[in-house]
């Protein structure tokens, strides 16, 4: 895998302070990623729901827990669709449009 760029991935975790309250934790953890272009019936498909499907990324399979959120180049995604293949898992990443 030829590691072009890099993605945190963005987990949270609740524990109960001494209080009893849910606090969330944010978890981080940086990976290298093979950066991919988004086709354009995805692209169109993704934006009638008021979505941005901005990137797909490659990772190996064995560095994603299931994180629905991670940070790109200085922009925070959603994970839209996670396609595992084996070695490695792709992830298409949204931004909502109402956003910008």
């Amino acid at each position: 895998m030829s590691k072009t760029d890099v993605i945190t991935l963005i987990s949270e975790t609740y524990e109960k302070d001494e209080d009893g309250n849910m606090i969330a934790t944010t978890v981080s953890n940086d990976t290298f990623v093979n950066v991919f272009t988004v086709g354009a019936a995805s692209f169109w498909a993704a934006a009638e729901h008021g979505i941005r499907a901005d990137a797909e990324v490659q990772l190996r399979t064995s560095e994603y827990n299931n994180e629905r959120l991670v940070s790109f180049r200085d922009t925070e995604y959603t994970v839209e669709r996670v396609n595992d293949t084996g070695e490695f898992t792709r992830l298409t990443l949204q931004r909502r449009a109402e956003n910008e």
